[in-house]
């Protein structure tokens, strides 16, 4: 049975299916979903996925359903540092099985299906690879799985590209909240590439991003991410403001996975992204913003 946002907004017409919705991303899509009045966003159980899916479609046969799949193994498990191991391989294994049945239900039923990319798999295949690992063999396994979709769905899946995201309920041992705590500690921060431009993207606008695509009426593959690229350098720069310290700055030992990837961009920037997210001023009002909450 969908949960009891059904009951909340029984006349929708649109409905986002979200998979993964206890992770980083997936909480930040349930934070934003009240605000997309046009939506209900319903999760998605794990082991109950397919079939909820099926009962989506039986409940709601005029509704517009699109899955959004936000489910995806960590890249601490998939790394290729631990891809020889048996059990990540086994893991990996349980993944992909559970995504065919994922599969076969949205066949079934008629509904739409957006898959979760990430910006930097462009840079792992063909013959621009450029990036080493864990990256390499993560994004790969993405566009494995993107293939996957794609061979089922033919007509019906479309990949969305979360690029380079920060805000609540990231783990704490990532860059934004470890940058924050070194600038406002002044401790010291082990980065390397500074000269490295990525394009970032607060979670909140992503998660509306990834609602807008699900709710367009003529959906494609798009990049959900920051509107221009900014490097590293900068980004230490606006922390500093947003904390009103300093760090000390320390090159790590060995080179780092992406340092040849001077400029991750979009493939296809989604047009619903708002003139300037992404850009100095909106990531300096978002990162004072973040530094008081992890403050408080």
């Amino acid at each position: 049975m969908i949960i009891n946002w059904v009951r909340q907004k029984p006349t929708v017409e649109k409905i986002v299916l979200l998979t993964g919705s206890d992770g980083f991303v997936g909480k930040a899509v349930l934070r934003c979903a009240d605000a997309a009045v046009e939506l209900l966003v319903s999760p998605l159980a794990r082991e109950e996925a397919a079939p909820q899916i099926l009962a989506a479609a039986r409940a709601h046969p005029g509704a517009q359903i699109s899955v959004l799949n936000l489910a995806w193994p960590s890249m601490r498990q998939f790394s290729a540092s631990l891809s020889g191991q048996r059990g990540n391989i086994h893991q990996w294994r349980t993944y992909k099985t559970w995504l065919s049945s994922l599969l076969e239900a949205a066949a079934q039923a008629k509904v739409r299906f957006f898959q979760i990319g990430s910006g930097i798999e462009p840079y792992a295949l063909g013959e621009a690879q450029i990036i080493g690992e864990p990256y390499l063999s993560y994004a790969r396994h993405k566009d494995e799985i993107w293939r996957q979709v794609e061979k089922a769905l033919p007509d019906a899946s479309w990949r969305l590209r979360l690029h380079f995201l920060f805000g609540p309920d990231e783990a704490p041992h990532r860059l934004f909240p470890a940058a924050i705590h070194a600038f406002k500690t002044g401790g010291s921060l082990t980065i390397g590439g500074l000269e490295r431009r990525r394009c970032w993207l607060h979670v909140d606008d992503a998660a509306r991003g990834l609602l807008a695509a699900a709710a367009s009426d003529a959906p494609e593959s798009w990049d959900i991410c920051g509107s221009m690229p900014v490097s590293f350098a900068e980004l230490l720069t606006l922390i500093g403001e947003a904390t009103d310290g300093a760090a000390r700055i320390e090159s790590p030992a060995r080179d780092i996975a992406d340092a040849a990837c001077l400029v991750a961009a979009p493939t296809k920037l989604a047009p619903f992204m708002p003139d300037g997210v992404g850009g100095l001023d909106n990531l300096r009002e978002r990162l004072r913003a973040y530094a008081q909450e992890l403050a408080g």
